[in-house]
């Protein structure tokens, strides 16, 4: 009977009680919720980890890649409504001005310009052109803006209607010392693709330098567009190769350094191997072909130069007031001065410029402790509970036949007692 009074007690062991609440929770004992939570945390565990499956790719959708920057421009070259005041003659007003011979109404009238100009900033270049992805990009971006808008003309376009002047013009303010020949001919030949694009004009202005892979930039502006300021440094159209060879130092210190190559002419002079003379002029060779192609590309560009090219393409610089005698450039002129004078005329002027979004502040930050170790940590709380609720599960049973035992002795003594008093 101890144990009927133990379980059955309000002020028991809570311990001991747990189970059964958990139960009652759950549905009862016999409950399939609670049979399944039993099994499943009295399944034997598995320490070894398992890192979750993790994305490692995604996706840009490059047919809707400028679509927001499309909204952006489009917002941008919406014609702004301003308020201007117009004076009416008192013979016009009649009766209801009689106060004073003139009246101010104000009307709202929408601002028309005389085309579109789209300023590219392209300054401090280095020699390896870093910014040649995003020039691709927003070259793009205005090619395929440009085209769309020319195809459907019921939206705002960039040769909307209320223009003057139906070319869209891309000013590129320029300044770079060049560099690598490669690197800059793909810099120059996206330039190239909006000057071959039907009505697009391109400026470009060069206020400080724009030398040898600069001006391979530069020389691929619209006909007539190449402007400079006064002091800008220009030209510089050649090439130059150099390395440094330690073959004989490393001879003098005893040192013999081998270079085995696959092909006649696989980098005929480097860092180490002997210099020979076949190797000096097969590299001379391969800067002459870099040099013409540089001329052919310059000529291309400003046909005007065919007379002269061999004296300006010696690699020397010119200063803008002087370069414009030898037919380097178009115009003496700052970007400033050039810019204002667009406004002046009446022009819509906008700078295309990187948007950058804001993250999530908290983007890249890492918790304090592995999330591996709070995984770990969580199965091994999980394994404790359910050793306690398997002694739980074991101490029910044996209470559950101590209770029918004692309630089939107590019957027995009682019918016994009964039969003694008959």
């Amino acid at each position: 009977m101890r144990r009927i009074t133990k379980l059955s007690g309000g002020n028991g062991d809570g311990a001991q009680s747990s189970l059964p609440l958990a139960a009652a929770l759950l549905g009862g004992p016999n409950s399939i919720l609670f049979s399944q939570l039993i099994s499943t945390l009295l399944m034997p565990s598995n320490p070894a980890y398992i890192p979750p499956i993790e994305q490692h790719y995604t996706f840009e959708r490059i047919n809707e890649r400028y679509s927001k920057d499309s909204m952006a421009l489009s917002k941008a070259m919406s014609t702004p409504s301003q308020k201007t005041q117009i004076k009416m003659p008192k013979s016009l007003l009649g009766d209801f001005n009689k106060t004073s011979g003139a009246r101010e109404h104000s009307k709202e009238v929408k601002k028309s310009y005389n085309g579109t100009s789209i300023i590219l900033e392209l300054k401090g270049l280095d020699t390896m052109v870093a910014q040649a992805h995003d020039l691709n990009d927003k070259v793009s971006f205005l090619l395929e803006e440009h085209r769309g808008k020319k195809e459907n003309t019921n939206t705002t376009s960039l040769n909307s209607t209320d223009q003057t002047d139906s070319e869209l013009e891309v000013i590129i303010l320029l300044e770079s010392p060049g560099g690598s020949a490669a690197e800059y001919g793909l810099a120059a030949q996206q330039i190239l693709r909006l000057r071959d694009e039907p009505g697009i004009q391109v400026t470009v202005i060069v206020d400080k330098v724009a030398a040898s892979g600069g001006y391979m930039m530069a020389c691929t502006s619209s006909p007539g567009r190449l402007y400079a300021a006064p002091f800008a440094v220009v030209g510089s159209i050649g090439v130059i190769g150099q390395t440094v060879n330690i073959h004989n130092a490393l001879e003098s210190w005893g040192v013999k350094p081998l270079v085995f190559r696959g092909g006649k002419h696989k980098a005929p002079v480097g860092l180490i191997g002997e210099v020979s003379e076949d190797g000096m002029k097969t590299i001379q060779k391969m800067i002459d072909k870099t040099h013409n192609a540089f001329k052919r590309h310059v000529l291309a560009a400003r046909p005007k130069l065919a007379k002269q090219i061999d004296d300006v393409a010696t690699g020397d610089v010119w200063l803008g007031c002087d370069a414009l005698d030898v037919g380097l450039i178009d115009r003496v002129i700052t970007s400033d001065e050039y810019i204002s004078q667009r406004l002046r005329d009446g022009v819509r002027v906008l700078k295309l410029i990187n948007y950058d979004k804001r993250r999530f502040p908290f983007a890249g930050i890492h918790p304090p402790r592995p999330v591996a170790k709070l995984f770990s940590d969580a199965s091994n709380v999980l394994s404790k509970v359910s050793l306690l609720l398997a002694d739980q599960v074991s101490l029910a049973k044996s209470d559950d036949v101590d209770i029918q035992a004692s309630a089939r002795s107590f019957t027995t003594k009682v019918q016994s007692n009964t039969q003694c008093k008959t």
